[in-house]
């Protein structure tokens, strides 16, 4: 038997021959059912439909606190908190003692990159694909700490 690597490099036993290895490929390939490109384009429809949704609802939302947390304003304090110990503990493993810049994807009216990423980091970059969120942002986040918010652009933070 022959030793080789897939993809993850995790080493995977093959019995027989290279040849036979592509044999068995050609085969499985060929038994993948035809609707698994449909399968595919289906996810990706419903994806992009996720996303045209979520823009859809983000625009009608007030841009205030309140509307940032859906209602849940007693949550504000527990999640800048948690977070900032997860960012402090991550830094600290890290091995950094300066930060220096931070981008806060899905920034709304900037109530995380005031509370939590200004605080910690020297510039916050935002980005949020709805326009009148970061229209409100640099008064909710006021001066002198707006001038340190660094790019803000309207654009979607996407995997």
């Amino acid at each position: 038997p022959s030793m080789t690597t897939d993809l993850a490099n995790k080493p995977v036993q093959l019995n027989g021959t290279s040849k036979d290895a592509a044999d068995k490929t050609s085969k499985d390939a060929a038994a993948v059912p035809e609707n698994k490109a449909n399968n595919c384009d289906e996810a990706q429809q419903q994806e992009a439909e996720f996303y045209t949704d979520a823009e859809r609802y983000w625009a009608t939302v007030e841009a205030t606190e309140a509307g940032m947390m859906g209602g849940n304003d007693s949550l504000d304090e527990i999640e800048i908190s948690s977070s900032r110990m997860f960012l402090t503990r991550a830094a600290e493993l890290a091995g950094l003692r300066q930060l220096n810049r931070a981008l806060d994807c899905g920034s709304g009216i900037g109530r995380v990159t005031k509370k939590l990423l200004l605080p910690m980091f020297a510039t916050v970059d935002m980005a949020e694909v709805t326009s009148h969120f970061l229209a409100k942002s640099r008064e909710y986040i006021g001066e002198p700490d707006a001038s340190r918010v660094g790019d803000s652009s309207t654009a979607a933070c996407r995997t």
